[in-house]
C-alpha cells in the first residue's frame, strides 16, 4: 500500500500531471497488489484529484475485470487501451495541423505536444505559442518539450493570449475530462482562451480521449477542484480570500473539431460516439 500513498502524493501534488501520465501511474500503483487491498487502494488513489475520470475509469475497470482476470492483466489491458487511444489521436490530430501554420496552446498536454511533433514528423512545419500557466507553471514543460524537437516556440504569459491571438492560426487544447454534455474540462484559462480565439475567428481544436469520458457529470453539476491558496500567493494578508481553480469548462459551441482515437469529431458528438464505442463506460457505476 506504501506506492499506492505515495503515487496518489505525488498526483495530488501535481508531480505527476496530465491525465494519461495520472492515470498510468495510478494503475500501476495497484498492479500488484493483493486483491483484498484493492477497494482500499481505489479509493485512496480517486481521492487524489476529483477531476481525473480517466484515472477513475481505469480503477472502475480493473475492479470489474478483476473477477474473471488478475489485477494485473486488468491493469495492463486497460493501459494498453490508453496507450493505443492516444496514439491513434495523435494520428488524427496531426492531420488537422495545416502545414506551417502557428498553434496557441495553454499548459501542458502530452497529447497536444505529441501531435505537434507527429506533425512535424511527417513533414510539417508549425510554431507554437505557449502560454506560461500560472501559478505552476506548466507551460514550461510544453515549451521546452516543443523546443527540444526543433519546434519554433514564442513564450508568453497568460494575460497576454489576446494580444498574441491575431499571430496564430488556431488554437490547440487537450483535455481531462470530456462531460455528457460535450463540454472539455482543461486547466483553467482553456476556455478563456478558446472564447478569445472563435472571437477572432481562429479555429479551436482539441485531442482527447473518449475513455475520459465521466457519464455522471455534465457542466451544471461538476465540482471543480480547487487548489491550494499559497500556489498563488504564499503568506498572503489573513483578509484576503485567494481562488486557485484548477479547471475550467470549454463548451461545444466554441470547439470546431476533437481529435479522438476514433476520428476527428464535431464537439457536439462526444458523448454519443463515447456511449457506442465504451458502452461500459456509460453505464451507471460506484464512484469512489
Amino acid at each position: 500500500m506504501e506506492t499506492v500513498r505515495k503515487t496518489a502524493e505525488r498526483i495530488r501534488a501535481i508531480k505527476i500531471q496530465g491525465a494519461t501520465n495520472i492515470a498510468i501511474a495510478g494503475l500501476k500503483a495497484i498492479r500488484h497488489i493483493d486483491e483484498k487491498d484493492l477497494d482500499k487502494a481505489v479509493r485512496i488513489l480517486s481521492r487524489a484529484r476529483p477531476n481525473e475520470p480517466l484515472l477513475f475509469n481505469g480503477l472502475n475497470f480493473v475492479k470489474s475485470a478483476s473477477v474473471k482476470m488478475s489485477i494485473k492483466d486488468a491493469v495492463d489491458e486497460f493501459i494498453s487501451m490508453i496507450k493505443e487511444a492516444k496514439r491513434k489521436a495523435v494520428i488524427n490530430c496531426a492531420s488537422k495541423i495545416p502545414d506551417k501554420s502557428s498553434i496557441m496552446t495553454h499548459c501542458h498536454s502530452s497529447l497536444v505536444v505529441e501531435s505537434i511533433i507527429e506533425a512535424k514528423r511527417i513533414g510539417k512545419k508549425p510554431n507554437v505559442i505557449v502560454t506560461e500557466t500560472r501559478p505552476l507553471y506548466q507551460g514550461r514543460i510544453t515549451a521546452k518539450e516543443l523546443a527540444s524537437e526543433g519546434i519554433p516556440v514564442k513564450f508568453i504569459i497568460d494575460s497576454a493570449a489576446m494580444e498574441f491571438m491575431a499571430e496564430v492560426d488556431f488554437f490547440l487544447m487537450g483535455g481531462d475530462v470530456i462531460t455528457a454534455n460535450n463540454c472539455i474540462m482543461n486547466k483553467i484559462g482553456t476556455a478563456m482562451m478558446a472564447k478569445i480565439a472563435h472571437d477572432y475567428g481562429k479555429k479551436v481544436g482539441a485531442v482527447v480521449e473518449l475513455l475520459k469520458i465521466d457519464a455522471s457529470k455534465s457542466k451544471r453539476d461538476i465540482k471543480i477542484e480547487q487548489r491550494k491558496a499559497s500556489e498563488v500567493w504564499r503568506n498572503a494578508p489573513k483578509k484576503i480570500k485567494i481562488m486557485n481553480p484548477a479547471f475550467d469548462l470549454t463548451p461545444a459551441k466554441f470547439i470546431d473539431f476533437v481529435s479522438t482515437e476514433l476520428g476527428n469529431l464535431n464537439a457536439y458528438t462526444l458523448f454519443a460516439v463515447a456511449e457506442k464505442k465504451y458502452p461500459w463506460l456509460t453505464e451507471a457505476r460506484k464512484w469512489y
